[in-house]
């Protein structure tokens, strides 16, 4: 990560009939002696999804020098013996920053309907990079987000 780059993830919620809702934006900011902090800060649309309920700890806007447990605990334990056959099989290796390996995993849990997913981005050879929920995400804003090369996006879903 540059000195000046922001990675971002967006934060969604999977409504009891399946629709997906992008509720927030996690962002991990830069820091100095390569150090980083998080923001976590609700999007607009959140206030008009019927049924949401504010994430547990996140009032409005949050900020934090770690990764918040809500997020945090999305993550495989690096201690467990198969720590490093699932980063695998997330295209990353076993000293991947935690904001990737959540960003890759989409930070999916069987107790409860929250997940995570990147915007779309190039990659350094000019192609479009993005999980399988970026497209939903701009399905639901009504945007579409248009990439020379689009049908060769890479997705690590």
């Amino acid at each position: 990560m540059g000195v000046t780059d922001h990675r971002h993830l967006y934060v969604t919620w999977r409504q009891p009939n399946g629709q997906i809702v992008p509720v927030g934006r996690l962002t991990q900011l830069p820091g100095s002696h390569r150090r980083v902090s998080y923001e976590f800060a609700y999007l607009k649309v959140a206030e008009r999804s019927e049924g949401f309920e504010l994430l547990p700890g996140f009032p409005e806007r949050y900020e934090s020098a770690r990764l918040f447990p809500l997020f945090a605990n999305r993550q495989m334990p690096q201690e467990r013996p198969d720590y490093d056959a699932f980063v695998r099989s997330l295209h990353l290796d076993a000293a991947a920053d935690p904001f990737m390996v959540l960003e890759r995993s989409e930070g999916m849990r069987a107790t409860d309907r929250i997940e995570v997913f990147a915007a779309p981005t190039r990659t350094p050879d000019d192609h479009p990079s993005a999980s399988s929920l970026s497209v939903a995400y701009d399905t639901l804003l009504g945007t579409t987000t248009q990439f020379p090369g689009w049908s060769r996006m890479k997705s690590y879903s």
